[in-house]
């Protein structure tokens, strides 16, 4: 998993990884698995692009 992005293939993974984590839901881990990046770089490419993360763990309603 040693992937590098530059230039406009880092805002292509910027934009995925956005759409992948806000609007369909998913977590760290499986935008990582789905960008075939380390989680610490999902959460980089996330926290670059403005994304506020969630609380850590599964969401539990009232």
């Amino acid at each position: 998993m040693n992937v590098r992005f530059t230039g406009a293939e880092r805002a292509a993974a910027h934009k995925r990884a956005t759409d992948l984590y806000v609007r369909d839901g998913l977590g760290l881990r499986a935008v990582a698995q789905q960008l075939g990046v380390s989680f610490g770089l999902a959460r980089n490419l996330l926290l670059e692009a403005g994304v506020e993360l969630r609380p850590r763990g599964r969401h539990r309603p009232s």
